[in-house]
């Protein structure tokens, strides 16, 4: 692998540029549907979407966390898709609503302008913001505040995954915020 320059992410492991537990508000969880790997196909449910992802084989890292105690939201989801080119980032990116409900079941419901949207949801409305980076497609979600405040939330969530990206750092250097659930 060639050496990042100072100003680039290393876009080598895209695990290291996810968010993590300690970027959320307390109370929060992990969830259950998180992890990296190949992107495979939806099975023939998105043809179109299909023959791209075969074609260009990107690589994922979905990110769910779950709210146990505090106030709304009560999900937040992450996912960012490193392609090979920028060009292949650039037609994910017109096919963002099928890629992002496929393999982060997050439903843009209303776009608001520069990546911005409301969702219906799977269970509660919610918003999120989503966004193209060269070789990079990524989206952040809540669902459980609406409006407004939704969107704020979302967008204190997309800085810190800007953030994310700007600096990849190991994974597995959580903090332990998750063990005093339990107790």
């Amino acid at each position: 692998d060639p050496i990042p320059e100072d100003n680039e992410p290393d876009l080598s492991e895209p695990a290291a540029m996810t968010l993590r537990l300690s970027d959320l508000p307390e109370g929060f969880r992990y969830g259950e549907d998180r992890g990296c790997g190949e992107v495979e196909t939806t099975e023939g449910q998105e043809p179109e979407l299909d023959e791209f992802l075969i074609q260009s084989r990107p690589r994922a890292c979905l990110g769910a966390f779950a709210r146990e105690w505090g106030g709304p939201p009560r999900v937040v989801q992450s996912a960012l898709f490193l392609f090979d080119s920028g060009g292949q980032a650039q037609r994910a990116w017109g096919l963002r609503k099928p890629l992002f409900e496929s393999f982060g079941r997050i439903r843009i419901t209303r776009e608001r302008g520069e990546g911005v949207f409301d969702s219906d949801g799977l269970q509660l409305l919610g918003a999120g913001e989503a966004w193209r980076d060269d070789r990079l497609v990524v989206v952040v979600y809540e669902e459980g505040l609406a409006g407004e405040a939704g969107r704020r939330f979302a967008h204190g969530l997309a800085e810190k995954q800007r953030q994310r990206i700007e600096s990849p750092s190991n994974p597995e250097e959580e903090d332990d915020r998750e063990i005093g659930l339990d107790d």
